[in-house]
């Protein structure tokens, strides 16, 4: 049927969001623009160290030491957050620290988390193996007896 898109060869894959989000780099104007915020604040932020950027290949036109900066999904998220902390009237400083203090406090608890998993992983992984094994010492318990009643099963054919 023409228009059929589940033919063999046409199925769509899923994509990961959190695989392109790595990969998403904008330029100093994107991300001020994508954040909502100046491009002039985005320069200062990352002048001061508030926010970290990439920097990239020198553009042309611009001095040796000039390059064009980008910025990662970490950094607008940061940038986000900022200016969150920033209409809620908090200083620029203050707001900067809130951030890494949020950010620091939510490492901690996806490590936290990861851990966890881990460690009930192990236990599950523990546990199933525990069964498995006595699985396994009660086939080898009944295996005798199937084979010896397979021979008299052959006596009684013959």
């Amino acid at each position: 049927m023409a228009g059929d898109a589940s033919t063999e060869g046409e199925v769509l894959e899923p994509i990961e969001a959190s695989a392109l989000l790595k990969n998403l780099k904008l330029t100093t104007g994107k991300a001020a623009e994508f954040a909502g915020v100046s491009r002039r604040q985005l320069c200062y932020w990352t002048d001061t160290g508030i926010v970290s950027s990439l920097e990239g290949e020198e553009e042309e036109g611009d001095s040796d030491d000039s390059t064009r900066r980008s910025y990662d999904f970490d950094s607008l998220h940061k940038v986000l957050l900022i200016k969150q902390g920033l209409e809620q009237n908090s200083g620029l400083r203050r707001a900067a620290k809130e951030v890494d203090r949020y950010l620091s406090d939510r490492r901690r608890e996806a490590e936290g988390l990861l851990s966890s998993i881990e460690q009930k992983r192990e236990a599950f992984l523990t546990e199933q193996a525990s069964t498995l094994e006595g699985v396994l010492e009660g086939v080898q318990q009944l295996l005798p007896r199937l084979r010896e009643r397979g021979r008299a099963l052959e006596l009684y054919r013959s």
